[in-house]
């Protein structure tokens, strides 16, 4: 029996995904929890127009992402902390104040969307990777220097 899976199905398929099942698996399981809905024509075709319309808001966010990266790629976003006597920083930076520096600068990301190995913890300049869309990846520079 041909379905369309409403949710994310263990050792079935995805949400959106059509599949081919035993009939009774589909009409004791996965239609009474909400997890299938049967392949009619017209749910079919419902589930033609909704992919279309997630991929053409896919393409403006590629297309958003793109800008941003390009944007990105010229700044150097700077932040000044305190530093020791022996010019070792009082607090690590990490995805979480990367983040909120360029927010602040008017680029809104979160600290998830900041790729780095580990928190940075000496002045000097860096390069940050950014992940906008899961197919965009910016890149920017980071400039630590001393408050004093």
């Amino acid at each position: 029996m041909k379905i369309i899976l409403r949710k994310d199905v263990a050792k079935v398929g995805l949400r959106g995904e059509v599949k081919d099942v035993n009939p009774g698996y589909a009409r004791n399981y996965l239609f009474p929890n909400g997890l299938a809905e049967a392949a009619t024509k017209s749910n079919l075709n419902q589930l033609k127009r909704i992919q279309e319309i997630k991929n053409r808001l896919n393409e403006e966010q590629e297309k958003k992402a793109q800008l941003w990266a390009k944007s990105l790629a010229g700044k150097v976003f700077e932040m000044t902390v305190e530093v020791g006597d022996k010019g070792q920083l009082f607090e690590a930076i990490d995805s979480q104040k990367i983040a909120h520096l360029l927010t602040e600068d008017g680029f809104p990301v979160e600290k998830s969307q900041i790729l780095i190995d580990k928190p940075i913890k000496e002045l000097g300049e860096f390069t940050v990777n950014i992940k906008l869309t899961p197919e965009t990846l910016a890149k920017t520079k980071i400039k630590i220097s001393n408050a004093h």
